[in-house]
């Protein structure tokens, strides 16, 4: 039996360093604007400059699509992955806990690629049951150029009128190779923790908030979260972080945190010799108990967590942020030299953080990237060939003004840019004064480090992929 998780506590949030915030007017359509550098020694740090903008219709008409992904081919193509209720599957019957059977719209896992001559293609990859965000991520192989989308899929379980396998589809020329990674809680060989009321390996709601890396050498790695039987109160509260190993022809199943909570908001990332870091948040509070000496017993607490892949096999979980908490993405990036970085915007203080690691998760070093609750959801980290890190993420509006409404003249995408030593450097794109945009921000880096950037127009319901050069 793989060994337990060991857990540790990383540094405090009060030792977190001070980040400007930025007011960035732009130029509607061209997304262009003046940037200005975050506190630090230096030099005027680096620019991002707008090469590009394509749009992409998503039929409206059908629905409002969610659960946006981006991948970039090796020779720089993109492609986006999402789902919306079906215009053709049949309906879905939904077995419910208490013997109802209603009927529910299937959900369409659709696929949007960049071809040759600069069209777009569009493809249904799977129909399925209704989705709940976040369901879908998506990569590219580096080896072969095909696309990997590990989504939540598959047939309802008893109770929860939802997919809830765990999916994966790689591309075969114009088609997909559909497999089902998950069935059920237990599908993983699970090290139960010595939990109060242990739900462990129980239940048939797998597959949720999905995660997807893959290294320059082709290896995969597949987070998700099992949340027992979807519906209770101790499926959320104690549901398990699940993770598959191997490569797009077959993945080996293991767990990372269980009977906690955890998992929620995940991402993952691989080092080039193939182990993973997954981040999350953990909601659980649960109590782990010793049978044989009660004043030995411990709460997992609420937090933001990291678990790292050890050369052994085994995971080193790190509590980053006690009480940390995010609705949205929690992004990971990992590059040789550079090491670890999670990024994401903490719900109960309002700020985006980034934690960074270069002794394989056993440390991390904080700092706030933005320090006000005007931007920063749904951030994407990662980092250029030079060690550039970049994060791109929503911006509501320039000012902190108190008020939960977004301004739709500034709001946008936004990047933020850090060289090694140097200081964050930011600036925000928008697109239409009059539209909701910068949403469901998503962003890959190509292979000659042009950053790529999706986001949704929602009064469009258009996905715009912007193509940027740092200069």
């Amino acid at each position: 039996m793989r060994a337990l998780p060991t857990l540790s506590l990383a540094v405090s949030c009060t030792a977190l360093a001070a980040a400007a915030l930025v007011g960035c007017p732009t130029q509607e359509g061209e997304a262009e604007g003046e940037g200005e550098e975050g506190e630090g020694e230096g030099e005027a740090g680096p620019e991002m400059v707008l090469l590009e903008t394509h749009l992409v219709d998503t039929d409206v008409d059908v629905s409002i699509p969610s659960g946006f992904a981006l991948a970039v081919r090796p020779d720089g193509r993109f492609a986006v992955a999402y789902g919306r209720a079906s215009s053709s599957a049949p309906q879905v019957e939904c077995e419910d806990s208490f013997g109802g059977a209603p009927f529910v719209d299937a959900w369409d896992v659709l696929v949007v690629d960049e071809q040759a001559d600069g069209t777009f293609r569009t493809r249904v990859v799977d129909s399925t049951a209704p989705l709940r965000s976040p369901f879908v991520d998506m990569v590219a192989d580096p080896t072969s150029g095909a696309l990997i989308i590990g989504y939540t899929g598959g047939a309802v379980a008893v109770g929860a009128c939802e997919a809830c396998d765990s999916r994966l589809a790689v591309e075969n020329g114009d088609t997909f190779t559909l497999s089902t990674v998950a069935t059920d809680g237990g599908s993983s060989p699970t090290p139960c923790r010595a939990i109060f009321q242990p739900v462990c390996g129980e239940g048939d709601c797998v597959g949720l908030n999905p995660g997807l890396a893959i290294n320059a050498s082709g290896q995969l790695a597949m987070t998700y979260v099992d949340q027992h039987f979807g519906f209770g109160e101790t499926d959320i509260y104690k549901a398990d972080l699940e993770i598959g190993l191997g490569n797009s022809g077959g993945l080996t199943l293991e767990s990372v945190a269980t009977d906690s909570g955890s998992g929620y908001s995940n991402t993952v990332t691989m080092t080039d010799e193939g182990r993973a870091m997954t981040a999350y948040a953990t909601i659980g509070n649960a109590r782990v108990v010793d049978p044989d000496d009660t004043s030995n017993d411990y709460i997992i607490d609420e937090g933001i967590y990291a678990s790292t892949q050890q050369e052994d096999g085994s995971w080193s979980e790190v509590l980053i942020l006690e009480e940390g908490s995010s609705s949205g993405r929690i992004a990971t990036a990992y590059r040789a030299g550079s090491g670890f970085a999670i990024a994401w915007r903490d719900d109960g203080l309002e700020q985006l953080f980034l934690y960074t690691s270069v002794d394989n998760g056993a440390s991390w070093t904080p700092v706030a990237i933005e320090q006000t609750s005007n931007t920063g959801k749904d951030p994407a980290i990662a980092f250029l060939s030079d060690g550039t890190l970049v994060a791109a993420y929503s911006h509501c509006k320039d000012r902190d003004d108190g008020s939960d409404f977004c301004s739709q003249a500034e709001d946008g995408v936004r990047i933020a840019m850090r060289e090694q030593g140097g200081p964050f450097v930011r600036k925000t794109f928008t697109f239409d004064d009059e539209d909701v945009d910068g949403k469901n921000v998503d962003m890959a880096i190509a292979a000659d480090d042009t950053v790529v950037v999706m986001s949704f127009n929602a009064s469009s319901a258009r996905i715009v992929v912007q193509r940027f050069r740092k200069q």
